[in-house]
């Protein structure tokens, strides 16, 4: 339907037959939007439809909205000039609903001037094509297609400086099954040198690391005492052993066990 035709259905459905032209504007865009048409003239285009079915007498001008100047009461302007008043409503009304003019509002004004009519195009529905997609030859099909795996993490300076601890664990399991005050002695000096740098990273770190890295400084230094207490232990139990103490050697044995309960638990 076009806005012609449209303009003459809808001033039929209203009272008096007469309405202004932003109201026709906007009950036109609202009927091409429920029509799923998107793209909605505007209202220029609109408004040059409605002069050229006055232009052919198709409508007339009905009169607009009385306006106030001042706050003074709106006067009453005789119709031949309510055309060009500042009223933000100008009405127009039927004249002739069958007028040829609704059908092609252009055509009819050109006629009537005596200007040449161009022949109404013929509506033809476009046809949208449906897009295929033409593989390439040698091409992988998606489903050939490998995902490449992700590159694995770095890991931060903290997160390296941690793992750094994690073998120390088993070497102390070793330590309970043979008891070795050589590599007591060397699992310490390795530990105390991981205590350095542990305290280094810390000076440079901040936020989450430094947390870390003083909560890890804090057990390392308690395992220092541990340490201690594994050597004394263990030296008191050879010692034991040797004289033929079972009783004090077992006790001692457990004392060196204890101490190496508290070195793991200082471990990450």
């Amino acid at each position: 339907m076009g806005p012609g035709e449209f303009i003459r259905m809808h001033l039929l459905g209203q009272p008096g037959q007469r309405d202004y032209i932003g109201g026709m504007f906007r009950a036109y865009k609202q009927h091409l939007v429920a029509g799923g048409v998107n793209h909605v003239s505007c209202r220029g285009s609109f408004g040059s439809v409605i002069w050229m079915l006055k232009e052919t007498e198709a409508l007339r001008f009905d009169g607009a909205e009385a306006v106030a100047f001042g706050g003074a009461p709106p006067a009453a302007l005789p119709p031949e000039y309510q055309v060009a008043s500042p009223a933000p409503r100008h009405y127009y009304s039927l004249v002739d609903p069958e007028h040829p003019a609704f059908d092609h509002p252009r055509a009819t004004w050109q006629a009537q001037r005596g200007l040449p009519v161009a022949p109404p195009k013929p509506r033809v529905p476009r046809v949208r094509v449906p897009r295929v997609r033409v593989p390439r030859v040698g091409a992988p099909s998606p489903a050939e297609v490998v995902a490449r795996p992700a590159p694995p993490r770095r890991l931060t300076a903290v997160e390296r400086l941690l793992a750094e601890g994690r073998p120390f664990r088993e070497r102390i399991e070793q330590l309970r099954l043979d008891p070795d005050p050589e590599e007591l002695e060397q699992l310490e000096r390795d530990q105390l040198d991981w205590f350095d740098r542990v305290l280094d990273a810390a000076e440079r770190a901040t936020g989450a690391d430094l947390t870390v890295l003083v909560a890890l400084g804090e057990r390392l230094e308690a395992a220092a005492a541990g340490f201690e207490t594994a050597r004394t232990a263990l030296t008191a139990h050879q010692q034991a052993v040797i004289a033929d103490q079972p009783a004090i050697a077992t006790r001692r044995m457990a004392e060196y066990l204890a101490a190496l309960d508290v070195i793991e638990t200082c471990c990450p």
